[in-house]
């Protein structure tokens, strides 16, 4: 038991709960808005950089496969599928950005509500 200066008994582990209270509640209020705002938030879409690279690759591709089929006068079944994935890829990208800026807009707006 440690001494009180108002002559009140306490002993260490009701001040340990005392002290893990008060600290819980500060936290918990601030936590508590963040996660508030956070299940209103749009989702964060994947890093879209990997796909970028890949349309760039198969751009390089056909660019080639033309070029060497076309010397030889062959026509390349392949050319129309790949323009496809190309287009499904970009397609994806954009979507992936319009997310981001959604998701850059509803914290702007729920930050500035809050300040």
């Amino acid at each position: 038991m440690l001494p009180h200066p108002y002559g009140i008994s306490r002993n260490v582990n009701q001040i340990k709960k005392m002290k893990t209270k008060t600290k819980r509640i500060r936290v918990g209020k601030k936590q508590q808005k963040i996660n508030n705002l956070k299940k209103g938030a749009p989702g964060v879409p994947t890093n879209t950089c990997p796909y970028i690279d890949h349309v760039i690759a198969m751009v390089e591709e056909l660019r080639d496969m033309h070029d060497e089929y076309h010397e030889k006068g062959v026509q390349v079944p392949m050319f129309d599928r790949k323009v496809d994935l190309i287009k499904e890829h970009l397609e994806f990208v954009r979507t992936s950005n319009e997310t981001l800026r959604d998701n850059s807009l509803y914290w702007y707006n729920s930050l500035k509500k809050e300040v």
